[in-house]
């Protein structure tokens, strides 16, 4: 049987539309919480981002809160809608407000990586094709023909920026105590 509750309190999240809705104090303890995780959640995969969700309907339940719904019957009471209605609520909230929040993390160079480890991008999806590579129309001439490197431009870096690269990628000379080790073939 279904807990019909008289009045929400301060940490209980109201389901529904309308100022009334959107001005409790509850909802606005709500709204920080999903604003504190969506970032995380643009750059989560797809297959952790129901996690994040469920991680913040147990945040709000840890603080004696409840996901509440006004009952059809007119009285203006509430009724708890669960956990699935909660955390599609909440999955619904961290989408929102995201296509700003995507532009702003491109701009400012936004999360560490994704799929590809790129640093500073966000996840991009991958289109499908049938069995052939991705190719940009731009990239490939009129006549079909494979485009030369000359097509192709580098972003320029900065110099600080090279050598964090040139750290990365290219090994350390060897020493003195690796030239030991190596036998003669």
């Amino acid at each position: 049987m279904t807990e019909i509750i008289a009045h929400p309190e301060k940490n209980d999240v109201l389901c529904g539309r309308g100022g009334a809705t959107n001005n409790h104090i509850g909802n606005r303890r709500y709204r920080e919480i999903v604003s504190d995780h969506q970032t995380e959640y643009l750059h989560a995969k797809k297959r952790d981002k129901q996690s994040i969700a469920r991680r913040i309907v147990g945040i709000v339940r840890s603080r004696g809160g409840r996901f509440l719904k006004k009952t059809d019957d007119g009285t203006g009471r509430w009724f708890d809608v669960g956990e699935k209605k909660a955390r599609e609520k909440t999955s619904q909230a961290l989408r929102e407000g995201l296509e700003a929040r995507r532009d702003e993390a491109e701009l400012t160079g936004g999360a560490q990586n994704d799929a590809e480890g790129e640093v500073g991008q966000p996840a991009k999806k991958r289109r499908r094709t049938n069995g052939q590579a991705n190719s940009s129309p731009h990239l490939v001439s009129q006549l079909g023909a494979v485009p030369s490197v000359e097509d192709f431009s580098l972003p320029s870096l900065s110099e600080e920026d090279y050598e964090i690269a040139q750290f990365l990628f290219e090994p350390p000379p060897p020493s003195a105590e690796d030239a030991t080790d190596v036998v003669a073939v």
